[in-house]
């Protein structure tokens, strides 16, 4: 796949240095080299460039403007950055064409915890394509967040009933399971799939491991929070999920005292259990 699209930008980067004098005539094509030096090369700075001059060129192209959001979304993390250009975006009438946007926009809301304005949008989506899994998928997330956890076991059940063999959706469901406290259930459910919850949703394995505890399987509870601890991404750890980390921490250490493996989570969570001692 990688090599197709190197040749699409190899062809893409020829017609440029070609056509400069007639380049707009092809705004379009800049934030498509824009999302293949993001998405396949992983080179942010030539995918501003390239979505800048789309957007120098033809300032009311909705994609243009979109382009450059997703990239301050998923690459520079900068959601107030993301807003200014998605906005624009939505202002140019995107989401009369395009319901990805929504997805976008409801996501960027979600990363800055303004789950409110987050949901708006998701459900302007939703309004459109009430199927759209990806749109499902944030609504969940956002009720979750807002503890309106009886209305995500009801979307859950209809999305497991929709899309049964969907790794997220599995994931989601063994969650809001384990929150209920059918912690045999959630667990039948997480591990068949425990190998891909990193790529899923990593968080997924912390809420296995508490599973495994509550059912008092203790040994496999410790090498769960371990596999846990190395593979989280500890840059998106929010405050309770750290006080969530510390607490099982002390549980496990009374069970297994002077064990070496929860040496090992200490220091794999050093960074955001004791950030002040990291800094010296």
């Amino acid at each position: 796949m990688s090599e197709k699209y190197e040749k699409a930008l190899e062809n893409f980067l020829k017609s440029v240095s070609l056509i400069k004098e007639e380049a707009a005539e092809v705004y379009d094509m800049y934030p498509r080299i824009s999302w293949i030096y993001q998405n396949i090369k992983g080179d942010i700075e030539n995918a501003k460039k390239y979505a800048k001059i789309s957007i120098d060129i033809m300032p009311d192209y909705d994609f243009a403007q979109y382009r450059m959001g997703c990239i301050y979304l998923y690459a520079d993390k900068n959601y107030k950055e993301a807003a200014k250009y998605f906005k624009k975006a939505l202002a140019l009438k995107m989401g009369e064409t395009d319901i990805y946007v929504y997805y976008d926009v409801g996501k960027n809301y979600f990363s800055m915890k303004k789950y409110a304005q987050a949901l708006k949008y998701v459900e302007m989506g939703l309004s459109l394509q009430p199927e759209n899994l990806g749109l499902c998928s944030v609504k969940i997330s956002i009720l979750y967040k807002q503890r309106k956890y009886e209305e995500v076991r009801t979307l859950l059940q209809q999305a497991s009933e929709k899309y049964p063999d969907d790794i997220w959706v599995q994931q989601a469901n063994a969650m809001i399971l384990a929150h209920f406290k059918q912690f045999d259930d959630a667990v039948k459910i997480l591990e068949p799939i425990r190998k891909d919850l990193q790529e899923v949703n990593v968080y997924a394995l912390f809420v296995l491991a508490n599973c495994y505890f509550k059912k008092k399987e203790y040994e496999k509870s410790l090498e769960t929070f371990l596999e846990y601890s190395q593979k989280e991404y500890l840059e998106y750890l929010e405050k309770q999920d750290i006080r969530s980390i510390r607490s099982f921490i002390k549980k496990l250490s009374k069970l297994f005292p002077n064990d070496d493996r929860l040496n090992q989570i200490e220091s794999n969570f050093s960074t955001v259990l004791n950030p002040k001692l990291e800094e010296l």
